[in-house]
């Protein structure tokens, strides 16, 4: 994703961010993330439109919000991304998504495998 010059966040509503840093570093996934945050580190919970706000003005992309996108396989993941008016994409899972029809569907993409962002983004 480096050569194309893309940022990478990964924002968890997990409760310890320590946690999840630790995780990405086990299985040598850090590498492939510019900025990690967690609603423990942040104090506030995905749907919330503000975890996402904040993570792209620490990145430096709050004026560049339209060139953002989430992927996300959890209500919180999309609908956060929406009230932040931000594109968003649904990675879906095996089980039906249980909140699907609470969700602006005119616009939601849907990929079934995480390799499928790389169509998306080019």
């Amino acid at each position: 994703m480096t050569e194309k010059n893309l940022k990478i966040a990964l924002i968890s509503n997990h409760p310890n961010h320590q946690t999840i840093e630790n995780m990405l570093k086990k299985h040598d996934l850090a590498i492939y993330f510019n900025y990690i945050m967690t609603s423990a580190k942040y104090g506030k919970r995905k749907p919330d439109p503000d975890i996402f706000l904040f993570t792209l003005e620490k990145m430096g992309l709050k004026n560049h919000a339209n060139s953002v996108i989430v992927c996300g396989d959890e209500y919180a993941d999309i609908i956060g991304a929406q009230r932040a008016n931000l594109q968003s994409i649904l990675l879906e899972r095996k089980y039906k998504f249980p909140f699907e029809k609470e969700i602006n569907i005119s616009n939601l993409r849907k990929i079934s495998n995480i390799s499928e962002i790389l169509d998306v983004i080019e």
